[in-house]
C-alpha cells in the first residue's frame, strides 16, 4: 500500500485530481497515524514526493488545504526527542511548500493562507521568518500593481500585511532575527505609507532592551569596520580618506550620543583622520561650527573635539 501511494504521487501529472479522489484520501488516512517524525513516515513522504515531482506553483485552494493539513501534521510531530537536524529538515520542507503556494492576483486569499500557515507552524521560527518575508513581498507586489498609488481597499490590505508582521515578529526567539525583520517590515510599511504601523514598530521594538543592545552591538561593529577601511586606504585610493572621514564624522556628530566614552573615543579617531586628510579650510569651517554649537548647546563633548582639533 505504501508503494501504491508513492507510485501514484510520482506518476501523477495533476496532483489536484489525485487529491480529489475519495479513495486516495482514504488511503492516506489509513497511514495518518504513522510516525511522521521517522525518515520513512508516510505524511513526510507524501509532501516530499509532491514537492519533488511537482515543482511548479500550487494554485488550487483544495490541494493547498490538503498540503497544509499534511505539513501541519509534520509540525505537530516535533517533540523533545526530535533532533535538531530533523527539525531543520522538516522546517525546510514546510518552507518549500509555503513558497510554492501562489494564488496570483488574489492577494487576499494569499494573505489568508499565510495567516493559516502561521497558526499551523507556530513552533518553528525559521518557518515564521519565511512567512514574514512572504507577507512583505506580498505588500510590495500590491504596491507594484497599484503603481505606488493605493486605493482605499489596497491601503487597508497593506495595513493588514503590516499588522501581520507586527504580530508575528515579537514571537521569534533570536533578537538578531527580530531586528532584521523589524527593519524589513518597517521599511515595507513606510514605502506603503502605513505610518501608523511604522510608528507602532518603533515604539514597540525600539523600547525592547534586547533589541537596543543588539542594535548597539551591530552599529559598533559596523562603525569599527568602516574606520578600519578608511585607515587602510593607500596609494591612489588615499584621496578618498578625507571625504569618507568627513562624512562619517558629521553622521556621528549629528546622530550619536557623544557623552558615551567609547563613542567619544571613536569620534576622536575619525576627527584625527579629518585633520590629516581634509583641506585646512574644511577643517576650519568644521571647527567653527563645533565651537558655535558647543557654546549654544553647552555640549562638553563637542568642546572636547574642538580642543583635540586645535592640539
Amino acid at each position: 500500500m505504501l508503494a501504491l501511494v508513492s507510485t501514484a504521487l510520482t506518476n501523477s501529472t495533476d496532483p489536484h485530481s489525485l487529491f480529489s479522489m475519495k479513495h486516495f484520501l482514504g488511503l492516506l488516512n489509513v497511514f495518518q497515524r504513522d510516525s511522521v517524525s521517522a525518515g520513512d513516515g508516510v505524511t513526510r513522504g507524501v509532501v516530499e514526493a509532491l514537492l519533488t515531482h511537482h515543482p511548479g506553483d500550487f494554485t488550487d485552494p483544495i490541494l493547498v488545504q490538503h498540503l497544509l493539513t499534511l505539513c501541519g501534521a509534520l509540525h505537530d510531530s516535533i517533540n523533545a526527542l526530535t533532533t535538531d537536524d530533523e527539525r531543520r529538515q522538516l522546517s525546510q520542507l514546510i518552507i518549500s511548500f509555503i513558497r510554492q503556494v501562489n494564488f496570483g492576483r488574489d492577494f487576499e486569499q494569499q494573505l489568508d493562507f499565510y495567516v493559516n500557515a502561521r497558526a499551523a507552524f507556530s513552533n518553528l521560527d525559521t518557518v515564521l521568518v519565511s512567512l514574514v518575508q512572504c507577507v512583505c513581498r506580498l505588500a510590495m507586489a500590491t504596491w507594484n500593481v497599484m503603481h505606488s498609488q493605493h486605493s482605499g481597499k489596497t491601503a487597508s490590505f497593506v495595513r493588514a500585511c503590516a499588522a501581520y508582521c507586527f504580530i508575528t515578529v515579537p514571537s521569534l526567539a533570536y533578537s538578531t532575527t527580530r531586528l532584521k525583520l523589524y527593519l524589513l517590515s518597517g521599511t515595507v510599511a513606510l514605502i506603503n505609507n502605513c505610518l501608523g504601523q511604522v510608528e507602532g514598530n518603533d515604539s514597540l521594538y525600539g523600547g525592547d532592551p534586547k533589541v537596543q543592545q543588539e542594535a548597539e552591538q551591530l552599529c559598533t561593529t559596523l562603525l569599527h569596520n568602516i574606520l578600519l577601511h578608511i585607515q587602510s586606504l593607500t596609494g591612489i585610493h588615499e584621496k578618498r580618506c578625507g571625504p569618507l572621514a568627513f562624512s562619517l564624522f558629521w553622521c556621528i556628530v549629528t546622530w550619536c550620543d557623544l557623552t558615551q566614552p567609547q563613542m567619544m573615543k571613536v569620534t576622536s579617531q575619525i576627527w584625527s583622520l579629518v585633520l590629516k586628510h581634509c583641506h585646512p579650510e574644511t577643517v576650519v569651517q568644521a571647527r567653527d561650527w563645533i565651537s558655535r554649537h558647543s557654546v549654544h548647546q553647552k555640549h562638553t563633548s563637542l568642546a572636547q573635539l574642538v580642543r583635540h582639533g586645535q592640539a
